[in-house]
């Protein structure tokens, strides 16, 4: 299942730092073997992002697209980002798509 990370917290403030999103896409990039290869191909400073955690623009605000499946390659990557989530008070809900 997806989700949408918003970059906002419960009580409507925009979550800072504006980068958040990309510093924590690009984290787990490596649990992607596709992207892995990827970066030998590309060099270790290219912007690459694995296909579970996927930076976006959602109403001018930087959010986060999760694919959950990525509990089953590292469920602790998974726990890792649904408690970032949750101590920083983000709004997280299904991706309709």
């Amino acid at each position: 299942m997806k989700y949408i990370i918003h970059g906002r917290t419960q009580s409507g403030h925009v979550f800072r730092p504006s980068d958040w999103a990309d510093r924590l896409c690009s984290v787990f990039a490596h649990y992607d073997p596709v992207i892995a290869k990827k970066r030998i191909d590309h060099g270790p400073h290219s912007a690459l992002y694995s296909r579970y955690l996927m930076p976006t623009l959602i109403n001018n605000i930087r959010s986060i697209v999760l694919d959950d499946e990525i509990g089953t390659i590292e469920p602790r990557a998974l726990d890792f980002v649904l408690n970032f989530v949750s101590d920083n008070n983000l709004v997280i809900e299904p991706c309709s798509d």
